[in-house]
């Protein structure tokens, strides 16, 4: 089990950032977010362009080069999360609009971060059929992996959603994992989604408890089990316009500190760069199969 380290300034979320300074100076290898919410007026992320450039600007100052925009795509009605009042506006070709829209107003103003097209979304009955009629995007549109999210408060069977994403040839990414109640009540839950080969991908703000401690200590927990593939942001709102901001910066400076800086680069930069094309990727040796660290002994001490 993880001993939470005790870290309070690694806790707080940098005030400092100017959200529209120009100049933006990153690391050598920029970290790559792979769900983010950063698309205006489209979901539940920033409301206008101009919040949305906020955004940008906050995770570029973050060291993060490359995001992929995730609106919430069939994302119908639970108790738990209420269907959003635009969903039709997160349609594919909405979203690939708004993201080649939102690079060239970042190339316009100099900000050095580039935005992919994808979703998050929400596991149904149809999601193959979404995926194949352009009513959901998989990550970069490039068909290659699919970032699902649960419903909070249900639990759902992997084994047969995933068979059919594994047999449409997806890779299968399992959005905040440690967000979810069957996840903090049954360690069964996880450990299913782990032997159908779901890659994790935990949120930077659930790392540094921006979610409370349970979701954090779980966070912690399956990082250090070598269950966790990727970190992302699940950024809504810049650091500075309140909760949900990025915290990529301060979640990178925690792992380094309890797991070191190895697991930092696996998680921001080497494990996204085989989501984003960001040159002709090495294909997996099977579609599910990124060759990362293997998520099997997921929660196995719990």
């Amino acid at each position: 089990m993880t001993t939470l380290p005790h870290r309070p300034h690694a806790m707080k979320a940098d005030k400092s950032i100017d959200p529209v300074e120009t100049s933006v100076l990153r690391t050598r290898d920029g970290y790559i977010d792979i769900h983010s919410h950063v698309l205006p007026g489209i979901d539940d992320g920033p409301a206008t362009l101009e919040e949305s450039i906020v955004l940008c600007a906050d995770l570029a100052r973050q060291n993060v080069s490359h995001v992929i925009a995730t609106p919430h795509q069939l994302n119908f009605d639970d108790h738990a999360q209420p269907a959003l009042p635009n969903e039709k506006g997160t349609h594919a070709n909405s979203v690939r609009l708004l993201v080649r829209q939102l690079n060239s107003e970042l190339t316009r103003r100099g900000i050095d971060l580039t935005v992919h097209a994808g979703g998050e979304v929400r596991v149904s009955p149809d999601i193959i059929e979404a995926l194949d009629t352009g009513l959901a995007l998989t990550l970069c549109d490039e068909h290659r992996f699919v970032l699902i999210e649960l419903p909070f408060d249900t639990t759902i069977p992997a084994r047969g959603i995933v068979e059919r994403l594994h047999s449409a040839g997806l890779g299968v990414i399992l959005a905040h994992p440690e967000r979810y109640t069957a996840s903090q009540t049954n360690p069964g839950f996880l450990r299913e989604w782990s032997h159908h080969q779901v890659m994790f991908q935990v949120n930077a703000g659930s790392i540094v408890g921006e979610y409370g401690r349970t979701v954090q200590k779980l966070a912690l927990e399956l990082i250090q089990s070598g269950g966790v593939h990727f970190i992302a942001s699940d950024a809504h709102n810049a650091t500075t316009l309140g909760r949900r901001g990025p915290q990529i910066r301060a979640a990178a400076d925690l792992i380094r500190d309890t797991f070191g800086q190895h697991v930092v680069r696996q998680l921001l930069i080497d494990n996204p760069r085989l989501v984003v094309p960001l040159s002709e990727p090495p294909m997996p040796k099977a579609p599910f199969s990124l060759g990362l660290a293997s998520n099997s002994q997921v929660l196995q001490s719990r």
